[in-house]
């Protein structure tokens, strides 16, 4: 039945989009948010990115369509997010059309904007998904969260990086610091940790079939879920393959605002590009928007020192995963061959031992004594299960380490 009507163009429920409004199952353009909508076409092909559109629409003051519900309740009337201003350029029903199961059918509606804008700017979008693809990149690493992450104060965590030994750190520093100026709130966060954070966080409620189902499977049928849960899965996969350069692109569309607080990380979705995206993943899901409120996921995780280091931990201060640290276990190694060079007799002294490895002996000497660490410090740490608080640098400074193993413990793991 909806199926039918879509190819007969008919509009059939949810929330209108900004431009048009629902009146007797219709859809009416709505000439005030229609100029709008035709500004943001324009705009976009003049400034050519989101990023670029949204703070051209922040600065005008320019917001989302606003709703008054029959129950008093009143939504919208907010900034948009960059995943809202992608859906709005992709809204196939601003040409007058209905999208269904991957076909296209002309509506019953009036289109807001002219075929030769629209093409315009879904070329603009195909061109920029390309060069996120690598092209033109220079090989630099984006940065995920740039504009979308705060520190508690409100302060925007802007990327950036520092060079140490050849290699490049990335880091999402809070602005003040980066001015130069005191701030209570300030943080200095390892890039790739709060990336992975985020990422995991909203993969793992993606996976979560009874968040799934309840946060955007309402009114749907058990057929209806099931084609809901499997897109989710789809899309889980999507977000979560480091592999695909598309993931952080797709990520960058669903996430609203991430906010880096005390003791949890708080995460905001766009409720309206997730729907899409799911929809787009089965072409038989039919997902009206039926609601305009953000999507919450809140992370506990907190910002932790580990060594010269901040680092983000996730729940509890040890790890429940496999990460095995080749700065940790490289020590070791050599502790255990100095060690063996010089009992089998191979090596006589440990001053022969660093002419021969070109090291200074009082490294070696200090190195040598990790072979005096407990067993089950040393399996923690080959196995990749040692807490987050065991650096490299924590574990050179322990040298010696203490003879008690209860000490050495205490000292490394607790």
């Amino acid at each position: 039945k909806i199926a039918l009507s879509k190819r007969r163009g008919m509009w059939m429920g949810g929330l209108p989009p900004l431009g048009l409004d629902g009146i007797d199952r219709q859809l009416v353009v709505n000439e005030a948010e229609a100029e709008t909508v035709r500004f943001i076409f324009q705009e976009y092909l003049r400034s050519g990115s989101i990023a670029d559109l949204k703070r051209s629409l922040d600065a005008a003051g320019i917001v989302s369509k606003r709703r008054r519900f029959s129950d008093g309740r009143e939504a919208g009337g907010v900034c948009f997010s960059r995943g809202a201003l992608y859906q709005i350029l992709r809204n196939r029903l601003y040409r007058g059309e209905i999208a269904h199961r991957g076909e296209v059918h002309p509506g019953n509606h009036q289109p807001i904007v002219d075929q030769a804008q629209w093409s315009a700017v879904q070329e603009r979008l195909a061109g920029q998904s390309r060069r996120r693809r690598g092209v033109g990149s220079g090989g630099a690493q984006p940065a995920l969260l740039a504009d979308l992450a705060f520190d508690r104060g409100g302060n925007r965590l802007t990327p950036t990086y520092a060079v140490k030994g050849g290699r490049r750190y990335r880091y999402y520093v809070s602005a003040p610091l980066v001015r130069g100026e005191p701030s209570a709130n300030s943080v200095r966060i390892p890039a790739p940790d709060l990336e992975r954070l985020v990422t995991d966080g909203v993969a793992s409620h993606l996976r979560n079939d009874l968040w799934v189902a309840r946060q955007l499977g309402a009114g749907l049928d058990a057929a209806e879920t099931k084609r809901l849960l499997q897109a989710a899965a789809n899309l889980t996969e999507a977000v979560s393959d480091g592999h695909n350069p598309d993931s952080a692109d797709l990520l960058r569309q669903l996430i609203a605002r991430v906010v880096l607080g005390d003791k949890q990380v708080d995460i905001t979705l766009d409720r309206t590009a997730l729907l899409s995206r799911l929809a787009e993943l089965n072409g038989t899901l039919d997902l009206p928007c039926t609601s305009e409120a953000p999507l919450e996921i809140s992370i506990a995780a907190r910002a932790l020192r580990c060594g010269k280091e901040v680092r983000m931990v996730l729940g509890e201060v040890h790890s429940t995963t496999r990460s095995p640290d080749p700065a940790l276990i490289g020590p070791l190694a050599d502790a255990y061959r100095w060690f063996e060079d010089l009992r089998s007799g191979r090596v006589e002294t440990i001053a022969a031992l660093a002419e021969r490895d070109r090291q200074q002996v009082s490294h070696v000497s200090r190195t040598i004594s990790l072979a005096f660490l407990a067993p089950n410090i040393v399996e923690t740490i080959i196995s990749g299960r040692q807490p987050i608080t065991l650096t490299p640098e924590r574990l050179k400074a322990c040298r010696p380490p203490p003879l008690d193993w209860d000490e050495q413990h205490q000292l490394l793991l607790g």
